[in-house]
């Protein structure tokens, strides 16, 4: 069986002598010994190389002998290095997996973020992104915005009288409207249901330029289920108001927005709701 499974088997007692093998009475050396018996771990089934060899001892307790088994054939190098690769192989296999983990949480993160930082009904960036931008700006920065209000004219009552389809058109067409015009000048936001609002980090805006030819640009468009919309518009420039904080120009620029709402109300012969 020796031959047969390429081992040697020896049955050694505790001061290292070989009981029985051909060399059955002789000791082995000090440092074989304490290899073949497993140094001071009797009770373990120990495995340890002696040379290019693997060698197992168990202790059989009972007769206070070491079992040892040498398999003869050659281990080291070509067992170690298999073993070497394939704890690598499982290392990259985890390291795989945890930046697939890592990548999944990140995007779903993003995804997460972007969708409460877009209006999804318009692609313009959100409450959240307007809020966020006004908190970010410093001083000196707030004293040079351009601040634009914007109020999307009658759509309460496109809902009543046509549907809420239709004034699901008129929304999604006043986003594209505002990206067309605003997108090279400032951020655009949507801040409620037809409230709208353009921060432009510049003061370099004319004001009358601006509202008329965004209201041309706002003429030419016509929807399935609404055959026109309009806007009122008010724009304050922070640079025509040096003592005023962003929050008070938010205000002109409402009070500029509403006055051009009474503009389209009186022209239109509609009543306000």
């Amino acid at each position: 069986n020796e031959a047969r499974y390429h081992v040697d088997i020896d049955i050694l007692d505790g001061e290292g002598k070989v009981l029985v093998d051909a060399d059955a009475g002789e000791k082995v050396n000090a440092e074989k010994k304490e290899t073949l018996l497993g140094a001071n771990h009797p009770n373990d089934n120990v495995f340890k190389l002696e040379g290019e060899n693997l060698v197992g001892t168990r202790y059989v307790e009972n007769l206070s002998w070491y079992l040892v088994i040498t398999n003869e054939e050659e281990f080291g190098t070509s067992a170690y290095t298999q073993l070497m690769y394939l704890y690598l192989a499982v290392f990259l296999v985890l390291v795989f997996l945890l930046f697939v983990a890592i990548t999944v949480v990140m995007r779903r993160e993003r995804m997460l973020y972007m969708s409460s930082a877009i209006d999804v009904m318009t692609d313009l960036s959100s409450r959240r992104s307007y809020e966020e931008y006004l908190q970010d700006l410093t001083e000196s920065k707030k004293r040079d915005v351009t601040y634009v209000s914007l109020d999307l004219n009658a759509l309460k009552r496109v809902n009543d009288k046509i549907g809420h389809q239709a004034g699901d058109e008129m929304i999604n067409g006043a986003g594209r409207l505002i990206r067309q015009y605003f997108a090279k000048l400032g951020h655009s936001y949507r801040i409620g249901g037809d409230e709208f609002a353009v921060i432009i980090a510049h003061c370099d805006i004319d004001k009358e330029k601006t509202i008329r030819e965004f209201k041309e640009l706002v003429a030419e468009w016509h929807g399935t289920l609404v055959d026109s919309m309009s806007f009122s518009i008010g724009i304050v420039r922070g640079c025509d108001y040096p003592s005023a904080d962003l929050q008070k120009l938010i205000e002109l620029a409402d009070i500029e927005m509403y006055k051009d709402k009474e503009i389209f109300y009186q022209q239109s012969g509609l009543k306000r709701r």
